[in-house]
């Protein structure tokens, strides 16, 4: 059974959504996916509680967004609805916090049956992600397919079975090992320079680089730069960060600066030793990463057509970065034309990253799922 009973609808009316929902579900054996903007996410608890009721016996997962869109394409409509039903060996888990319990449910998923994958869904603030604390520390060296993306804290997300809407901060789609799967993640932005060592640190504060003062080497980086961008760091992992097939950056943010530590301030700890860059974001390199990286996704599915995406674009990759609103969902189209795909936009995204899961901006994150026949 295929995924392709997936829709967009334009609508402000929770009827007309639950409706089309209802018809999109082919059987009991899956989950729904169902993804609001506008006007329809602020009234998710009405559209969750109305599809309860229509459908009791079918597991969906709710949740408000920031922005929405399928291979078509971003939708600028004022109240949306996105819904994807995925068959097969899947489950949901949630939480009423995103905090270590769950995160043990998560960790006990994924980590329990190598080669499953998770969709993650969430409202905690990013500096929050006590979440992903069971995994860490339980990983190891095994390998986690896990996408993540914020959403809307006001409203956040709903899980739906049996007569009942429960609301979540937190909630995740597990799709099982039968569904074969492949996650990309690219980094919109050009290096301003050759990364470096992180050689001191205290707390959130970056304190040297190669053992030159942290705040000098960011000078040094930007002193011919011109209009005054916005300049994050860039950490590198892997033993070939730079690759032309597909960089390994993680973008974070850049809080602040203490000019008389001549240090500056990020948004989470840094290990010592991790190699780092400033960068800026820039659309043409982006381009060319992400394309890089959906050619070596494809490759590396060795000619298996892929039945659905799923897709994070981090907040800044859109119009603001391309001139074009659907620079990335005609790049994925393009390396997988006919695969049916819906995403969110979120201002932070998750994915596995060396050997660390971290929320990321700017950042493009594809999973790509085969199907049992």
């Amino acid at each position: 059974m295929s995924p392709r009973s997936q829709f967009h609808v334009s609508t402000r009316s929770v009827d007309g959504l639950v409706d089309r929902l209802v018809s999109l579900t082919p059987s009991d054996s899956g989950v729904g996916i169902a993804l609001l903007a506008g006007e329809l996410g602020a009234n998710i608890s009405a559209v969750a509680e109305l599809l309860a009721r229509k459908m009791p016996t079918m597991k969906w997962l709710v949740s408000s967004t920031f922005g929405v869109f399928t291979e078509k394409g971003t939708s600028q409509e004022a109240s949306i609805g996105l819904g994807m039903w995925l068959p097969g060996d899947t489950q949901l888990l949630g939480g009423e916090k995103a905090d270590s319990e769950f995160g043990d449910l998560l960790a006990d998923t994924l980590l329990g049956c190598p080669g499953t994958a998770a969709l993650v869904l969430t409202s905690a603030p990013p500096t929050d992600d006590s979440w992903l604390a069971p995994l860490r520390a339980r990983r190891k060296n095994q390998a986690v397919s896990l996408i993540g993306a914020s959403i809307p804290e006001e409203s956040g997300a709903y899980l739906v079975h049996g007569q009942t809407a429960r609301a979540v901060a937190i909630g995740a789609v597990i799709l099982g090992r039968s569904h074969t799967s492949g996650i990309v993640s690219s980094s919109a932005c050009r290096l301003l320079g050759p990364l470096g060592r992180v050689t001191k640190v205290q707390g959130k504060g970056l304190l040297e680089i190669d053992e030159v003062p942290a705040l000098s080497v960011l000078a040094q980086r930007t002193e011919h730069l011109e209009d005054k961008p916005l300049v994050f760091i860039a950490l590198a992992a892997g033993e070939r960060p730079l690759a032309p097939e597909g960089r390994n950056l993680s973008l974070q943010p850049i809080v602040g600066v203490d000019p008389a530590r001549q240090s500056l301030l990020l948004s989470r700890e840094i290990a010592l030793n991790t190699r780092v860059g400033f960068a800026v974001a820039d659309a043409q390199i982006s381009r060319v990463d992400f394309a890089a990286h959906l050619g070596k996704l494809r490759r590396g599915r060795a000619g298996a057509a892929p039945s659905f995406g799923l897709y994070i674009q981090g907040a800044g990759r859109g119009s603001e970065l391309y001139g074009s609103a659907n620079a990335d969902p005609r790049m994925i189209q393009k390396e997988f034309p006919g695969m049916p795909f819906i995403g969110v936009h979120s201002p932070y995204q998750w994915t596995a990253f060396g050997d660390n899961i971290v929320p990321q901006i700017l950042s493009g994150v594809l999973g790509v799922f085969s199907q049992p026949s």
